[in-house]
């Protein structure tokens, strides 16, 4: 057994032939911590930051180990740090749309500022000068990379620059190499969009309004659906589909080719940054084609394209009410010279085979 020597809060305090550690010159022993041989005398408290070394720690060692772990250290001390006035506050800051955003620029030397700026905030968003915090709510989402100064009443030498004008801190210009930039992040919301009648309505047009209620930050990109059936908020329920671009307020799109006395139905749904998958108005509309005395044709689409040739496809919606006038349109002038035959049940003396008339 060796000799134990005791120091307590860092300071020794006596030696004891029993260490409670069996020392072993050659082959293998037992290591008892906390207990004499055959474990008499054994220690009830606890044992903490054990440690084993194969050479003797000094009284001072010891004494820096304790002052360096206890919860009132004294053995390290901090001075005041000398340099640059800088900001200390996070150059990160994000908001929601429609709510204030709380952020305050804050740097060293606070006693000496005289004021600070932001250049670029978004709409909707100011600053107190005096104070440095952002005030308002946001009226737009997105990211935004806003400059910021702090502009102090008194210069501190050629710690923070070398001139002799008042120390600022940042820089107007979002690009210069002295900025200050804070990243600031506004969060979109879901918009919210209404389906409104329709104010214009012909044989083969008519005029698709909505109206959008809440842009959410992002005015939303808007898709009306129409058809002859109500689909609902079912996409493959729709006849057809339109987008007609972002919008942040009422609008109207006029849409042509659809059929004379014929009932349509049309939905609005709405999409930004909050609302991939788009939002549908709480309701459809719906309006009546007038009825048309003209032949009423529209484009189809083009099938059958080859390298030299294209096949354009088109069909007649309505066939209207009305009858060609043989005083101004003559069958060759709207068939050409190929015509072989021509057939008109209203007026049979226009029963016309090349430039001879056939009977009845």
């Amino acid at each position: 057994m060796g000799l134990a020597k005791n120091y307590v809060n860092g300071a020794y305090q006596s030696t004891t032939g029993n260490g409670g550690i069996q020392q072993v010159s050659n082959g293998v022993g037992s290591l008892i911590l906390g207990s004499g041989p055959n474990l008499a005398n054994p220690w009830t408290g606890p044992i903490d930051e054990l440690r084993i070394s194969s050479t003797l720690r000094s009284a001072d060692w010891i004494k820096a180990e304790y002052d360096n772990q206890k919860s009132s250290q004294t053995l390290v001390s901090y001075g005041a740090v000398t340099g640059p006035r800088t900001i200390t506050s996070p150059l990160t800051a994000s908001g929601t749309f429609g709510s204030s955003v709380s952020y305050t620029l804050t740097a060293t030397d606070s006693s000496s500022i005289s004021s600070r700026v932001y250049y670029g905030l978004p709409q909707g968003l100011d600053y107190n000068d005096s104070s440095g915090q952002i005030i308002g709510i946001p009226e737009v989402a997105g990211d935004y990379e806003v400059s910021m100064m702090v502009i102090y009443a008194n210069d501190d030498g050629d710690i923070t620059d070398l001139d002799s004008q008042n120390d600022i801190i940042g820089n107007v210009e979002r690009t210069s190499t002295d900025s200050i930039i804070l990243r600031l992040s506004i969060v979109a919301l879901s918009p919210s969009v209404t389906t409104l009648s329709s104010s214009t309505v012909g044989p083969t047009y008519a005029s698709f309004e909505g109206n959008v209620t809440n842009t959410g930050g992002n005015p939303p990109n808007i898709i009306i659906y129409y058809g002859l059936n109500d689909g609902g908020t079912n996409v493959g329920l729709w006849d057809s589909s339109r987008n007609i671009g972002s919008h942040s307020r009422a609008f109207s799109s006029i849409f042509g080719d659809l059929i004379p006395q014929r009932t349509y139905y049309y939905r609005i749904r709405a999409f930004n940054a909050a609302a991939i998958n788009g939002v549908w108005a709480s309701s459809s509309q719906n309006f009546t084609t007038q009825p048309s005395t003209k032949v009423v044709a529209s484009n189809g689409i083009v099938s059958n394209a080859t390298g030299d040739s294209v096949r354009l496809n088109g069909r007649v919606n309505n066939f209207g009410t009305g009858k060609v006038d043989q005083s101004t349109k003559q069958p060759n002038e709207i068939l050409g010279n190929s015509l072989k035959l021509w057939l008109d049940a209203a007026d049979s003396s226009t029963l016309t085979l090349a430039s001879g008339k056939v009977s009845t």
